[in-house]
């Protein structure tokens, strides 16, 4: 059974530093940086799929006239001379993703992909090595959902602790493009629980539509259902506690 996660602020990244590399799970990281990039540059994404920028210029296609025969339209490349400001800047922004993709990787993984040009060739290969091919990714895909068939609270588990393990699961489900509707989500968490949450969960069921609550709204109900259930029994041990000191100041 597999633990959460423990990240680091740093290695989350932050508005100015990427995420550290992760190639223990690898899809998370893309995900982050994926919305890093987005972030620093909105059209990076773009470029990532499709290739940089490439700078051209297009002559028309001339007609045939009675003295010349017709031109086809030609595209040839622009000279560094002619380039303008928004070429240079589109130019440009296959720099900026290449040197934020190369902030990310740690020394050993950098060295894989340093004679890369473009910055779609460096993140095409990053996803080859660590995301695997079609089979792979398959296999990774069934071993989550099994993981989701099988979820279950730990023995000893805190309820805090059993819903951020699920969630991450379903973070990590998500990543890999496979969504459980909401009602799916809840009614799993809720026959995951322990014996004792059975009939705060039946209660649940009876009194709300679970196809129109969160997973972050079950969460918080249960929380504050096991919070004041804490509260009433310390109120009830400390009301005896009390009781039995009176009785022991009585007798002396």
């Amino acid at each position: 059974m597999a633990n959460p996660p423990k990240h680091t602020y740093f290695e989350s990244g932050s508005l100015a530093k990427p995420p550290i590399f992760n190639s223990d799970n690898f899809p998370l990281w893309k995900s982050r940086m994926e919305l890093f990039v987005s972030g620093s540059d909105p059209q990076i994404p773009y470029f990532l799929e499709h290739g940089p920028y490439v700078p051209t210029s297009i002559v028309p296609a001339v007609a045939a006239t009675s003295t010349t025969p017709a031109a086809p339209e030609r595209t040839f490349l622009k000279q560094v001379s002619n380039l303008t400001d928004e070429d240079k800047r589109l130019v440009n922004v296959d720099t900026k993703a290449r040197s934020l993709i190369a902030m990310s990787l740690p020394d050993e993984v950098f060295h894989s992909i340093s004679k890369l040009k473009t910055a779609k060739e460096i993140w095409d290969t990053l996803c080859i090595q660590y995301e695997g091919a079609d089979a792979l990714i398959e296999s990774k895909k069934i071993h989550l959902i099994r993981q989701y068939e099988k979820f279950i609270a730990a023995k000893g588990e805190t309820l805090a602790q059993t819903h951020q393990r699920f969630n991450c699961l379903l973070i990590d489900l998500k990543t890999y493009g496979i969504v459980y509707s909401n009602s799916q989500v809840i009614t799993k968490l809720m026959v995951a629980l322990p014996e004792y949450w059975e009939t705060y969960t039946m209660c649940l069921k009876m009194s709300k539509d679970i196809k129109t609550i969160t997973l972050s709204e079950l969460y918080g109900m249960m929380l504050n259902h096991e919070q004041t259930k804490s509260l009433k029994t310390n109120l009830i041990r400390d009301t005896k506690d009390d009781a039995k000191d009176l009785k022991k100041m009585e007798k002396t």
